[in-house]
């Protein structure tokens, strides 16, 4: 186990805001229920399809965002974006559980790599904090010629 460094942080919080998009944009029709006040499914514009509570013609209450290129989240939304607790599912197998603010890692949750190392800890903005733990998976040297 290791404490997070600082340059760990940065690049993982380029990664994030570069790469992880979690809303749907564009506009598209609801194909199930009530997309204005009630439970409804939607399709975006962009592909993503998201099925669940809705208020005021908003993502607001508990849904699944599917994106896609396959990423999907499942847990709480709050005016259009997710926030509460929730579970983002990546594309490439790697897979954030904890809790969000305004789209955003914040408080407290786990990442795991597709590659499995995983951080354990408090999120800001986000970025892991130095209140955390990383793993990595135990790598085996390979065999000597």
């Amino acid at each position: 186990m290791r404490k997070i460094s600082q340059v760990g942080t940065v690049l993982f919080s380029l990664f994030m805001f570069l790469f992880v998009p979690v809303n749907s944009f564009g506009k598209g029709p609801c194909i199930k229920g009530d997309c204005t006040n009630g439970e409804g499914t939607f399709v975006f514009s962009d592909g993503s399809t998201y099925e669940g509570e809705w208020k005021n013609g908003k993502k607001h209450g508990r849904g699944t965002l599917i994106r896609p290129e396959g990423s999907k989240y499942v847990g709480e939304f709050k005016d259009n974006e997710p926030d509460g607790h929730g579970t983002w599912i990546f594309c490439d197998g790697g897979t954030y559980i904890g809790h969000w603010k305004k789209s955003q890692f914040e408080g407290h949750g786990t990442y795991t790599y597709a590659n499995g190392s995983t951080y354990t800890g408090e999120f800001k903005c986000g970025a892991p904090t130095a209140n955390g733990t990383w793993i990595y998976p135990r790598v085996e040297n390979p065999p000597q010629k």
